[in-house]
C-alpha cells in the first residue's frame, strides 16, 4: 500500500498493480476512515486487484471532524470520488464499493457517472420510509438555523446511532450493533478517527442524498445493465425490518435486473469487520471475478 496525494491534495491510499484484474474503489461510511479497510484491500491485492480508498471530507483527520462542507457537501464528496477514480484508474474494469453512508454515496455516484463502472457493491445499506427522511430534514433545518451548520448534532446521534444500539435490546453493550467480533468493536471504540459525532450539516447532506437515491425515478439514471451486489447482515439495524428488502425493491422498480443480494445470518452492520469477514471477502471477490469474466466474454 502506498499513500499519495489526491487531485486536491488529500491523502489517497492505493494498493497498486501493474496490470490489475480490476480496480476496486471503496467509499467508507460515516464516522470511520479509509484505513479500516486495509485487511480487505490486502486480500484483494493478493488476488491481483488494485484498490483505492480515501478519507471523505471531515473523516480520518481531513478537515473539520464530522463535517463535509457548509454548502453543497454531498456533491463535493461525490466529486472527490470522481476525481480520485479518474486520476488513479485506467482501462481496467472499475468497481465502486460503498459501505453504509458510503453506499448512498456510491448510488449517487452511479446515477451520475454509472457508465464509468463495471459493477456496484452496496454494504450495510437499506431504505426506510421517505416520510421519515423529510421529517428529519425539517428538524435539521431548524437546528441549523438555531445552532449553525458546524454544530454537532447530538440529537441525530441519539436518535439514529444510539437507536441502532437500542435495537439489540437493553442487555447489549455499547457498539455491539456494529459487529459480533468484540475485538473489532473495541478497536473501533479506541480509534480517535472512528465513532465521532457529526455536524448538523453533514446529517442534512446525508438525508438529502438518501432521499435522492431512494427515488425510483432517480435510480433509473443508473445504467440498467450495471451489475449490483448488495450485502447485508440479517441483524444489521440499517437493513432490518424490511429496509434491505426495500432497497432491493426500489432497484427492481427502477429497471435493474442484474442485482445479486446476499444476506449473512446473524451478521451485524459491518460485514467487513465481522467474525465471518473472510467469507464476505471471498464472496465479493468471486462476484467481481465473474463480472470481469462476463465483460471479457462480451468483447470476444
Amino acid at each position: 500500500m502506498v499513500s499519495d496525494d489526491g487531485p486536491d491534495g488529500f491523502p489517497v491510499y492505493l494498493w497498486k498493480q501493474k496490470s490489475p484484474v480490476a480496480t476496486v474503489h471503496i467509499a467508507h461510511g460515516m464516522a470511520e476512515h479509509a484505513l479500516r479497510y486495509s485487511e480487505f484491500a490486502e486480500y484483494l491485492a493478493g488476488r491481483g486487484y488494485q484498490v483505492i480508498v480515501h478519507n471523505h471530507r471531515g473523516h480520518g483527520g481531513r478537515g473539520l471532524q464530522g463535517h463535509f462542507s457548509d454548502d453543497n457537501g454531498w456533491e463535493l464528496v461525490i466529486d472527490d470520488l470522481l476525481k480520485v477514480q479518474h486520476s488513479l484508474s485506467g482501462n481496467e474494469p472499475v468497481f465502486l464499493l460503498g459501505h453504509s453512508m458510503g453506499s448512498y454515496l456510491a448510488l449517487g455516484f452511479a446515477l451520475r457517472y454509472g457508465e464509468r463502472l463495471s459493477g456496484l457493491i452496496l454494504s450495510g445499506s437499506g431504505f426506510d420510509y421517505r416520510l421519515a427522511g423529510y421529517g428529519g430534514l425539517l428538524l435539521l433545518k431548524l437546528h441549523r438555523l438555531l445552532f449553525g451548520p458546524q454544530a454537532v448534532s447530538r440529537f441525530m446521534n441519539w436518535y439514529v446511532i444510539q437507536g441502532f444500539q437500542r435495537s439489540l435490546g437493553p442487555e447489549a453493550k455499547s457498539g455491539h450493533w456494529l459487529s459480533r467480533d468484540i475485538a473489532e468493536v473495541h478497536a473501533y471504540q479506541q480509534d480517535p478517527h472512528s465513532g465521532h459525532l457529526c455536524t448538523i450539516q453533514l446529517w442534512h447532506d446525508l438525508l438529502t442524498g438518501v432521499l435522492e437515491v431512494s427515488a425510483p425515478e432517480n435510480l433509473a439514471h443508473i445504467p440498467e445493465g450495471l451489475p449490483i451486489f448488495a450485502l447485508s447482515g440479517t441483524h444489521d439495524p440499517l437493513g432490518a425490518e424490511g429496509k434491505f428488502d426495500r432497497l432491493l425493491e426500489l432497484l427492481e422498480q427502477s429497471g435493474h435486473s442484474r442485482v445479486t443480494p446476499k444476506r449473512y445470518p446473524e451478521g451485524r452492520h459491518e460485514m467487513f469487520h465481522e467474525l465471518n469477514r473472510h467469507a464476505v471477502f471471498q464472496d465479493v471477490e468471486a462476484w467481481m471475478a465473474e463480472q470481469v469474466r462476463l465483460q471479457a466474454d462480451s468483447f470476444n
